[in-house]
């Protein structure tokens, strides 16, 4: 029975998997479980949201993505918006003298109160307004798609000049 038990293992381990977590503590957990494997400098993280609904409820949470980005070893990109919550934000975190980080102004449509990070096979989608609530896809080929979205806005997107 075992080997039978392993062979559906294995065939539904490569399956895509959706989480779902509600309210504050899921969604900071969200956010911590992006963050931990940051490091090893292997890997990308992609990141654009409303910086400004970021900063009320988990303005806790800042101290530790300014020390994720001060790291060097980690490579992130960042889009925000134009607005001037996600302008000082920029110049602040671009103030880490991080090489490996970059981030740029989309401005063609407001991101609205989501944030969406991609890293590795995962895709996190959260949003940060009444209803709080992440969805994580871990499969390699949305993966795959949002960083190919991701590219398009990048390249669309305007550098930020440091003050």
């Amino acid at each position: 029975m075992a080997p039978e038990l392993n062979a559906l293992f294995e065939k539904s381990a490569k399956k895509p998997r959706v989480l779902v977590y509600e309210g504050q503590k899921g969604v900071e957990a969200v956010y911590n479980s992006m963050l931990s494997p940051l490091g090893t400098g292997k890997d990308e993280l992609l990141t654009f949201g409303a910086i400004g609904s970021i900063f009320g409820d988990y303005g806790h949470l800042m101290p530790t993505w300014y020390k994720t980005i001060k790291d060097k070893r980690n490579r992130i990109r960042d889009l925000v918006g134009a607005d001037d919550t996600s302008l000082a934000y920029a110049q602040r975190m671009l103030s880490c003298k991080n090489p490996k980080y970059s981030v740029r102004v989309f401005s063609a449509r407001p991101f609205g109160e989501t944030d969406m990070l991609v890293f590795r096979n995962r895709v996190a989608i959260i949003s940060l307004k009444e209803n709080l609530f992440s969805s994580v896809i871990e499969s390699e080929a949305v993966a795959t798609t949002m960083r190919a979205l991701f590219e398009s806005a990048w390249a669309q997107a305007q550098q930020i000049q440091t003050r």
